[in-house]
């Protein structure tokens, strides 16, 4: 954590020497804003550190009874209320970078209560500039939406390129504008992961509804994400942890339907992790399909949680067949049961381009990709 401050009347020789001795990157953002020949000294030594990752995150500072003061991250309103506590609103983000030569945690402080839109842009721009707009490879969003408003994240992050995009703060969806400024972000992303929002309380510290994120209701009437958004998104990777009810199934019965009739091209593998049974027949209703055999082996590139790509054989599963030719693979499988109860949690995944297909009859690898083309 960054804890002292550098000035602009400090000396930039001096600074630059401290910095090539220590190769501190903490140094470099910290001095990144104020004059040009810093800019010019950051662009030349960060360049070639390439990819970055980039995570956000509050610390919000709450009250009990208004007296002992306890520091937690990514609290609900709603629970703060239940136990008592006075949820204070903080004055602060960490941003958390993870580069070639380390991790490191930059401080961006509020010194000012009603600054305008073009100061909070420049303070988040500190960084960006720091690292020339690189390709980020990954971005955890958390619950900063009450320290930067909605219009001035949407434009520091549009145009970027980035990998992976997580939402892990639990009321991101709270607020419509914020909502619709995080789905232009996660439009420019390869990768979308919506993780449960807060899979380290068990449910009886919040209701049903608010423990994973449900599609298929409005995001800007009850804090969820409709279908509409995700044909909106246009990822190439999704990844969303479902509630459990017969909704999520629909759903993706009717996200296969859009994606049949030609939208959501980008789309390479999509993942609907739902708790409770699912039935296959519910998924593909009303789906022309086409069962394949076990023996029928396919590679997909698949990406998982942490954002990494790798090659996932597929055997059998579901084709669908879409109405320019492109095919996609359905498989759904069962995965364990739930840590917080007894319902078992399935996947529904969605494969698209394979890059390498074999028939095995018998222990043979026969039929490959290149011999069908």
């Amino acid at each position: 954590m960054v804890n002292e401050t550098i000035r602009p009347e400090n000396s930039f020789s001096d600074l630059r020497k401290s910095i090539v001795e220590n190769s501190s990157l903490s140094d470099i953002l910290r001095l990144s804003s104020y004059s040009a020949e810093s800019k010019r000294f950051v662009k030349e030594n960060i360049r070639p550190l390439g990819g970055i990752n980039i995570q956000f995150y509050n610390t919000v500072y709450l009250r009990f009874n208004g007296t002992d003061r306890e520091e937690y991250s990514e609290c609900d309103t709603q629970e703060a209320h239940q136990y008592g506590f006075e949820l204070m609103k903080p004055d602060y983000a960490n941003v958390h970078v993870e580069t070639t030569d380390g991790n490191h945690d930059y401080e961006l402080r509020r010194e000012l209560e009603n600054k305008t839109g073009i100061e909070y842009r420049r303070h988040l721009m500190h960084i960006m500039d720091t690292f020339n707009k690189a390709e980020i490879e990954s971005m955890d969003i958390g619950v900063f939406e009450n320290l930067y408003p909605a219009r001035v994240i949407q434009r520091t992050f549009e145009g970027l390129k980035i990998g992976t995009v997580r939402l892990t703060g639990i009321d991101y969806f709270r607020n419509a504008d914020f909502a619709k400024a995080i789905i232009e972000i996660c439009r420019s992303a390869k990768n979308l992961i919506l993780p449960p929002l807060n899979p380290e309380f068990p449910t009886s510290l919040l209701t049903y509804k608010r423990e994973y994120v449900r599609w298929g209701n409005s995001v800007f009437k009850n804090d969820f994400i409709e279908l509409s958004h995700l044909v909106f998104l246009d990822c190439r990777g999704l990844k969303i942890h479902a509630y459990h009810e017969p909704s999520s199934t629909r759903c993706m019965n009717l996200f296969l339907k859009i994606w049949k009739a030609g939208a959501i091209r980008r789309l390479e593998y999509f993942c609907l992790v739902v708790t409770g049974t699912v039935d296959i027949k519910a998924v593909l209703e009303y789906l022309e399909h086409t069962k394949q055999p076990h023996e029928l082996c396919r590679t997909f590139k698949v990406f998982g949680d942490d954002g990494e790509v790798t090659d996932t054989d597929v055997h059998g599963g579901y084709d669908v067949k879409a109405r320019d030719g492109l095919v996609a693979t359905i498989l759904v499988t069962e995965i364990g049961i739930t840590p917080n109860g007894p319902f078992y949690d399935w996947h529904i995944e969605m494969f698209v381009h394979p890059i390498a297909i074999e028939l095995e009859v018998d222990g043979f690898a026969g039929l490959t990709l290149e011999e069908t083309r």
